[in-house]
């Protein structure tokens, strides 16, 4: 009987596992689909009110979440096209990882600076913290911003 006791609760943790697996995923592809289609409400939903956002642009200080909005409102402005394409994921209960590929072309004013009319096309990784709601607490997403910058002037070629 506690052979078929222990079978048991080692089937439920394996089903409770595997439903939570991908979870993460899910909301990392449903947020940056939003950000590429410019639906920054949808994106702002799953972020947490106090979410801290680090990227190359503000490595000291993080971004609050309307300071976030307003940065991925102004890249699409720059790159109408932005397509964000997630890669992998790895995930655990309260954390994932990711790599992905950002893509545009600069066609639109950005950050005051006029369109270049450049693609950018460069890989991006990422690190994610969600509360208990599964909502978004932390985002520190990597990139080379020399090369995204050699791109955008176009003093390098596009990876892709």
């Amino acid at each position: 009987m506690k052979r078929y006791c222990f079978l048991a609760a080692l089937l439920a943790l394996a089903i409770t596992q595997t439903l939570a697996q991908g979870r993460h995923e899910t909301t990392i592809r449903n947020f940056w689909t939003a950000v590429d289609q410019g639906n920054f409400d949808q994106a702002a939903g799953y972020l947490n009110d106090d979410v801290k956002v680090y990227l190359p642009l503000s490595p000291a200080e993080p971004m609050n979440k309307e300071a976030y909005k307003q940065l991925g409102i102004g890249f699409r402005a720059g790159f109408p096209d932005i397509k964000h394409e997630v890669l992998e994921v790895a995930e655990s209960a309260t954390a994932a990882g990711y790599k992905g590929w950002f893509s545009g072309t600069n066609t639109g004013a950005l950050m005051g600076n006029p369109p270049t009319n450049k693609r950018v096309s460069m890989p991006f990784v990422g690190y994610i913290k969600f509360d208990e709601a599964g909502k978004i607490v932390e985002i520190n997403a990597q990139y080379d911003m020399d090369m995204f910058n050699a791109q955008l002037t176009g003093t390098a070629a596009p990876n892709k």
